[in-house]
């Protein structure tokens, strides 16, 4: 289909804009992973030479400050200039000198207290910036949030699209947790399918059912045993992964993160140690986030379920009494 120059124009803007929200993005992650270096590590940096006293002294108090929910103008505007002038340098030369602290020996009777803080500091940034993003993603989730959360369109997005395969990579890694789940209510799902349709089949039956075209919404309404089990097993694996998923909203920031050049470094590292691929890891997050729209439906099916099944079983014991009788 031929489009217009004006709609052309539109299509070359959007993504303009998409690109450069992007960037602003990749630099607002530096940013956060700066601060909570700065915050977080400023023993190791200072022994190095990679920041200086005042630097350092700022840190101390701004960590502080922060403990005690407290408000300082003058220090959190010159802190943020160090955050800015640190960003620069982060996953260059600063972050490998760090690390090479713990390959030296320190004079333990001399220096024991700072020595022991010290290691403690380097062997946690030891990974480089890719991992150290990637371990401090729960703290730049809570700093990006929503910003961040709406980069992950084209993921979720993704996610509707190709439903069978986001459901595939989820049987693949998750499977026996959520088959597991459902022998628990397989029985009494049974009993009650007709009234909302059929609750009993597995993850591998709502991978069928897709492919027929049914969607997450429908599945939700009729296969909510499925569906909640596969839900929960993905939160909680996501979580053991060290993907910020106690809500929806902290996972599809994640998504958002992952987007950014910086991002996809992290969720490479993170995908690794978790030993899948980075694209698996995006499949799971994404499903998790798109199912999590639907959990209220699932539920308010699975209890129409639950209360025919009991209205059924109290027919029975009536039925079984009068014949008795």
């Amino acid at each position: 289909m031929k489009i217009t120059k004006r709609e052309l124009s539109q299509i070359i803007a959007e993504e303009t804009q998409h690109h450069n929200d992007l960037m602003q993005l990749n630099e607002d992650i530096k940013e956060a992973y700066a601060e909570h270096v700065l915050l977080n590590y400023p023993n190791v940096l200072l022994a190095e030479g990679v920041i200086s006293k005042a630097t350092y002294t700022r840190a101390c108090k701004m960590r502080m400050l922060n403990e005690s929910n407290g408000s300082n103008r003058q220090l959190e505007e010159a802190f943020f200039d160090d955050i800015k002038a640190f960003a620069k340098k982060v996953g260059g030369k600063a972050l490998d000198k760090a690390k090479e602290i713990g390959n030296k020996e320190i004079d333990t009777k001399k220096f024991a207290k700072d020595a022991s803080r010290v290691g403690k500091e380097a062997g946690e940034m030891a990974a480089g910036a890719a991992a150290g993003v990637w371990n401090a993603m729960a703290p730049m989730v809570k700093k990006l949030g929503s910003g961040a959360a709406k980069m992950a369109k084209k993921s979720l997005d993704a996610a509707e699209k190709n439903l069978p395969g986001m459901l595939a990579t989820a049987e693949k890694i998750v499977g026996d947790t959520v088959d597991s789940a459902i022998k628990g209510v397989k029985g009494a799902a049974k009993k009650g399918a007709e009234v909302v349709g059929d609750t009993a089949h597995s993850l591998a039956g709502m991978i069928e059912k897709a492919k027929e075209g049914i969607t997450l919404e429908m599945q939700a309404k009729n296969s909510p045993d499925a569906f909640l089990a596969t839900y929960k097993a993905l939160q909680g694996k996501l979580d053991a992964m060290g993907v910020p998923a106690g809500t929806p909203d902290e996972a599809e920031a994640s998504l958002g993160i992952w987007a950014a050049p910086e991002g996809q470094a992290a969720l490479k590292a993170g995908a690794e140690k978790a030993g899948i691929t980075p694209a698996e890891l995006k499949a799971l997050t994404a499903l998790y986030v798109t199912q999590s729209k639907y959990v209220g439906m699932a539920t308010k099916a699975r209890g129409a379920v639950s209360e025919s099944v009991e209205r059924r079983e109290n027919l029975r014991a009536i039925v079984r009494k009068v014949v008795n009788d």
